[in-house]
């Protein structure tokens, strides 16, 4: 079903007399987006206009083209808000002109902005500028003064009721009389409406509906994920061994010396919890991602980004590291879990097309340009994206598993390798088809599976990636199941190869990756080797299983004999991508560190060991050598390795180049040993370290001699 997406639009960019008066003469809102400077390193302040500039909403032109622009990227239409004290308006003249002119025809709908207007920009939350004081008779006269714009083709209509929004409704002293008073006055005029609050304030819930509301709007980001995000996260803060052990120290010690600095000691604590408002974007989004959508009515909603520390002087909430990347990533997960509850109950909204004072806007800034835009129109259009060669079918199909099918250049596997995925007897999956610009007959063959009902996605690349793990990483932005499974374009597997993996994670919820054994054959499909892991099926301890099996090679030898969660993509760093041929056996260990891994001892997955694969070029080069020693570092800085086993594996690694140092070019050879020397803290380290170590082993020799000599 068909979504409607409607983005938050805010009407202050352009002056008006009361903010001369309050704030100086020509204020808008690009004074304080100008003005916002960084505040911890790595901040992205200011957000600067790019495409758009600092427009001025009472120019026609202007707002012509801000519905043109969502238009053409998947956006519905707008929600614009609206400002009304007892009969008193404020930034009206955008919307006004809107309503009046009839242009620009683009679809818009109202929510009434009801807070108090105060300085809050200060940190004067209680020096009030503009007071809301409710009664019926300005019920009576605000839901009139709204009847006309109810009357216009463009308005938003849910079953021929149009749609109308109130953003705090917690701030109403009675808001059941409200909405009754409403309801009745518009009847007046032949119009049943459809009224909505904002689940805003971290207040939300079925309750609140109680009073009258056909459905609740979620508010992201102050809705009630981030309320039970934050309070997660202080309450991990203050149950600390750590936290507490200190707080009883300073507050036992600093209370007999000074009230003083204890009261300091005291602000400084509440300010780097209950205040510290300071999000990671992509652990948020994870979050989100992972709760499920409540039982009782309420429109789904995303933010492309949040951060008001230009308007906020104290305790500003600020997610950063945010990217088009991780929005395009959340809004597919919205697409296609999100079921409308009727044929015009399609209602998803983006917070917000244009609020700059808020670091949160589609709106085209100097840093992102138009890409958060154009993962809007990514997700939302049957388009081809320009930009990188993406083909793709709205991803409105999902399932509990993603299969990712990155190919290259393997037009004789591909039929056998999608045949595989498509027939397997467990079928809660959606496909993903990668092509890295393959120069063989592999996009014609694509093409002839670009309609099965299972694939959401069919992406092009234009140019090369240059690696196989940029290729993962690329298909993961896309995926939006529970689990992924990188099903590997020249391979294919057994029938019931996802039943089995998705049964052992589904009563195994601890571990975050399973896998199966698999079968290595030739071009021919000839037998080579088979994996051999486990006596019995069962899950295995991660940081064990790093050690067992992942320590001294990669013992998940091919990509595709394994499935692991979704929710760990966005905790693992990208270093992977930056690997040739170690890649995978990173990504593994940083997936085991997060959780069990299940350990299946049945062979279901069959791979092809082509002659100068990729692994054949890395071990005729010494980029595995390479690529190796920055693995086994990995290792050591995350305490998997005691020192000792750092340095032996890094021994075991250089016996690898001793013995074939021959075969490497000189260039090769001196890159080798350079990494070498990188890990022992410089050349003449790892040259006495190389003596010390030959030196031993001749003294065993020289021992063991004189000994079978006296005997």
């Amino acid at each position: 079903m068909q979504l409607r997406p409607i983005a938050i639009y805010l009407p202050q960019f352009h002056p008006i007399p009361e903010n001369d008066a309050w704030w100086g003469k020509g204020f808008t809102e690009w004074t304080n987006v100008t003005k916002a400077k960084p505040l911890f390193k790595d901040h992205y302040q200011p957000h600067l206009p790019a495409n758009l500039g600092f427009y001025d909403l009472r120019i026609p032109e202007v707002r012509e083209v801000h519905a043109k622009l969502a238009k053409e990227h998947g956006i519905y239409g707008f929600c614009y808000y609206h400002y009304w004290f007892n009969g008193k308006r404020i930034l009206e003249r955008p919307f006004n002109e809107v309503f009046e002119s009839g242009k620009p025809d683009f679809p818009f709908m109202l929510c009434w902005a009801n807070e108090n207007w105060t300085r809050a920009w200060d940190g004067e939350n209680e020096h009030v500028l503009l007071e809301q004081k409710y009664s019926a008779e300005d019920d009576r006269d605000h839901i009139n003064a709204l009847i006309p714009y109810f009357k216009d083709h463009r308005y938003i209509m849910v079953n021929n009721k149009p749609v109308i929004a109130i953003y705090c409704s917690t701030l109403l002293p009675d808001v059941q009389s409200t909405l009754t008073t409403w309801r009745n006055e518009a009847a007046k005029q032949g119009i049943e409406l459809y009224i909505c609050r904002f689940e805003s304030h971290h207040a939300g819930g079925e309750e609140y509906l109680k009073a009258g509301f056909d459905a609740a709007i979620d508010f992201q980001p102050w809705g009630i994920d981030s309320r039970d995000y934050h309070v997660g996260i202080i309450k991990r803060k203050t149950t600390s061994f750590g936290f507490k052990a200190k707080n009883l120290l300073f507050k036992n010690l600093l209370k007999r010396l000074s009230y003083r600095l204890y009261n300091e000691y005291k602000k400084k604590l509440e300010n780097e919890t209950i205040y510290n408002y300071r999000f990671d974007y992509a652990a948020y989004v994870n979050f989100v991602m992972n709760r499920d959508f409540p039982v009782y009515k309420r429109y789904p909603s995303l933010m492309p980004m949040w951060d008001n520390s230009p308007r906020r002087a104290e305790h500003p909430a600020i997610f950063y590291n945010s990217t088009p990347q991780l929005y395009k990533k959340w809004l597919q997960h919205i697409v296609s879990s999100f079921k409308p509850f009727s044929s015009e109950e399609n209602l998803l909204f983006i917070n917000a097309w244009n609020e700059w004072g808020e670091g949160n806007h589609l709106e085209p800034c100097m840093k992102w340009s138009m890409q958060y835009l154009e993962a809007t129109k990514e997700v939302l259009c049957d388009k081809s994206d320009q930009h990188n060669g993406s083909i793709k079918r709205g991803a409105i199909s999902s399932g509990k598993v993603s299969v990712i099918i990155p190919n290259y250049n393997h037009d004789r596997f591909l039929k056998e390798r999608l045949n595989s995925v498509f027939n397997q007897s467990y079928q809660n999956y959606e496909v993903i088809i990668l092509d890295d610009c393959s120069n063989d007959n592999s996009r014609s063959i694509i093409e002839q599976y670009r309609d099965h009902k299972k694939v959401t996605h069919v992406v092009y690349n234009e140019t090369n990636s240059g690696s196989a793990f940029k290729q993962w990483q690329r298909g993961m932005q896309y995926a939006t199941g529970e689990y992924i499974w990188i099903a590997e374009s020249d391979d294919w597997c057994e029938n019931n190869f996802l039943e089995v993996l998705v049964n052992a994670m589904e009563q195994n919820p601890d571990c975050s990756m399973a896998y199966a054994q698999s079968v290595c054959v030739d071009g021919n499909k000839k037998f080579k080797w088979q994996t051999y892991h486990n006596d019995n099926s069962a899950p295995v301890d991660g940081q064990a299983f790093i050690r067992q099996y992942m320590m001294y090679k990669n013992s998940i030898v091919n990509a595709s004999m394994a499935i692991f969660r979704r929710k760990f993509v966005d905790e693992i760093p990208q270093d992977y991508t930056s690997y040739t041929y170690c890649g995978d056996w990173l990504f593994w260990i940083e997936l085991a560190c997060r959780g069990n891994v299940y350990v299946s001892k049945q062979s279901l997955n069959y791979f092809r060991k082509h002659d100068n694969d990729v692994t054949g070029k890395a071990l005729a080069t010494g980029v595995n050598l390479i690529e190796e020693t920055r693995l086994i570092a990995v290792l050591f800085r995350k305490k998997i390795i005691t020192r000792k086993e750092y340095r032996a594996l890094l021994l075991r690694c250089y016996g690898k180049y001793n013995n074939r140092k021959e075969q490497y070019k000189s260039s090769e050879a001196r890159d080798i040993r350079n990494a070498f020397a990188q890990h022992f803290e410089g050349k003449w380290r790892f040259q006495n370290f190389i003596l010390n170590r030959k030196a031993k082993f001749a003294f065993r020799l020289l021992k063991k001699a004189i000994t079978n000599a006296v005997n």
